[in-house]
């Protein structure tokens, strides 16, 4: 037995040495930067700033014929009998305006924000393709600790700094470069 003494103290003691897990590869990543660089990022945009400038535009039109009504109620005499019509006309116009516009821009921003999700679920899937290809464990969204928190009050300070979960990363973690490297973002502009 004397004999084996010898061998199994260094099996016992490289086993001992070996760490049970490797430590698990961590990376932060930009994921403002990764939704604005998505292909559909300015086309969304684009489409959310045309329906609003289209809202807009309806809305100076019936405000046009709003004006135009005005005009007709004030060259009217106090006793005309068509004056209480056009006024309600005008009324129901003007109600009717304020609605058509208020629907258009929630319209558009219902829209935006379906988009909005949509590039969200896409890079994330990119980021963990690209993680799970080089052998990454864990993504942290990363924050710029240098950047002031700008909080309006005690209870925004509190919130904003809860939200700022990576302290400090080295810029060696940052993945942001290598994932907008990936087919995906191809057809993102620079």
């Amino acid at each position: 037995m004397r004999w084996l003494a010898p061998l199994l103290v260094p099996g016992l003691l490289l086993a001992l040495a070996a760490p049970a897990h490797a430590a698990p590869k961590a990376a932060v990543v930009d994921l403002v930067q990764l939704m604005e660089k998505h292909p559909e990022s300015a086309q969304l945009d684009k489409r959310f700033k045309d329906a609003r400038d289209l809202a807009q535009e309806k809305l100076k039109s019936q405000e046009r014929r709003l004006e135009e009504l005005r005009e007709e109620i004030q060259l009217m005499h106090g006793d005309d009998s068509r004056r209480r019509a056009k006024q309600h006309e005008y009324e129901s116009l003007r109600l009717q305006a304020k609605l058509n516009y208020e629907t258009d821009l929630q319209h558009a921003v219902q829209d935006y924000v379906r988009g909005m999700e949509n590039i969200y679920a896409a890079v994330l899937a990119e980021v963990k393709r690209y993680a799970d290809g080089n052998g990454i464990d864990l993504v942290l969204l990363r924050t710029d600790p240098g950047q002031p928190l700008n909080a309006a009050d005690p209870s925004d300070f509190g919130l904003k700094a809860r939200l700022r979960i990576v302290l400090y990363a080295a810029p060696a973690l940052d993945i942001t470069a290598e994932v907008l490297k990936q087919p995906v973002f191809a057809g993102a502009p620079r």
